[in-house]
């Protein structure tokens, strides 16, 4: 167990650097799987090398599940815990060398292809895209993640996000490491859409997709079961209202952990 005050120390420095101002977006995301469906709205915090990551309840009564802070500055990853008041800090090449041992990067393959098509959203233009990733389940059994992507290369918040990305693959890779192996290519396929995303040089406004499981077999059949799904995501807010640094902190008075 390491110094909670040291820790709170160090944290405090590497969030009070001078950072550009940052960029919030909201995406609201509509899931449906196994006859359910479930509405989640996501916000991600960008701020020069931080992102900061938290789910809100359908219903506004604050964050649930856990809150993801992707430090590419100091090469870590916190994850905050409100329930138990608990911070995890976790080394993120560590952590990332971890889940490659699980599901290397190397075996994840995504295509995206212009349609050629536009429209405006949130008053900005964004181009069509489609997509196709695929990651291994188990032997040869696959999951593919595929549909349609508008991504907006305008914009307000555009810099911050795309730098973000571009600069953090390593803690974005670590962000999968407390993800169970069955979910593991899920959760691994759609950070990657992101990057990819960003490394287009864009943010995505909206997402229509699908996730299927191909092979044959026992396995198959009952990972097709339970991964079967559809996911729409609409960005509904990009504010660049200039963030505090303290969005990125560990709130005052938690335990932390080293992992």
């Amino acid at each position: 167990m390491f110094d909670r005050g040291a820790v709170a120390l160090m944290l405090g420095v590497a969030v009070s650097s001078p950072l550009p101002p940052g960029v919030v977006i909201t995406e609201s995301a509509i899931t449906r799987a196994g006859g359910k469906t479930v509405e989640s709205q996501i916000v991600y915090s960008v701020k020069g090398l931080f992102m900061r990551v938290h789910r809100n309840r359908p219903d506004g009564r604050g964050t649930v599940g856990l809150v993801h802070i992707y430090d590419a500055a100091a090469g870590r990853l916190v994850i905050l815990d409100a329930e138990h008041r608990q911070a995890e800090i976790y080394d993120a090449v560590k952590a990332s060398a971890e889940v490659e041992k699980k599901l290397a990067s190397g075996r994840i393959t995504a295509d995206l292809e212009p349609t050629g098509r536009s429209k405006e959203l949130l008053g900005v233009v964004c181009e069509e895209y489609s997509f196709l990733l695929k990651a291994p389940l188990a032997g040869d059994v696959m999951l593919a993640r595929s549909g349609t992507a508008w991504i907006a290369r305008q914009g307000g918040g555009l810099a911050d996000y795309v730098a973000f990305f571009r600069a953090a693959e390593k803690v974005l890779v670590a962000g999968s490491i407390n993800v169970p192996k069955t979910y593991l290519a899920i959760d691994r396929s759609e950070t990657e859409l992101y990057r990819r995303i960003a490394a287009l040089g864009g943010i995505p406004y909206a997402l229509d997709m699908k996730l299927e499981v191909e092979g044959t077999g026992i396995t198959a059949s009952l990972l097709r079961k339970m991964l079967t799904a559809s996911r729409t995501v609409t960005t509904t807010a990009v504010d660049t209202t200039p963030l505090d640094d303290q969005v990125f902190a560990i709130p005052a008075g938690w335990k932390t952990r080293y992992k």
